[in-house]
């Protein structure tokens, strides 16, 4: 299965500073399918975030989550279903 970036999904990415030591982000989706689809996926968490921060300086990290990213993504539908 192949991946797509969210940035082709979602139609807005935006990180703002919610204070000195947090920072918080806005993906809005125009389709309600797409969301689902995102959302069930698991791909968007704050673990994840914070593990792919890790992962820069820690190559094992790095590799387990592209292996636990993969086998994510392989889990979920090409496509959104469409339930209508």
């Amino acid at each position: 299965m192949s991946e797509v970036p969210l940035r082709e999904l979602a139609q807005v990415i935006r990180s703002k500073n919610a204070g000195p030591f947090e920072v918080t982000f806005d993906i809005m989706f125009d389709d309600p399918a797409k969301y689902e689809h995102v959302k069930k996926s698991g791909a968007i968490n704050a673990a994840l975030l914070a593990a792919s921060v890790l992962a820069l300086s820690d190559g094992k990290l790095a590799k387990r989550l592209e292996t636990w990213r993969k086998k994510q993504s392989d889990a979920v539908a090409e496509a959104p279903e469409d339930k209508a």
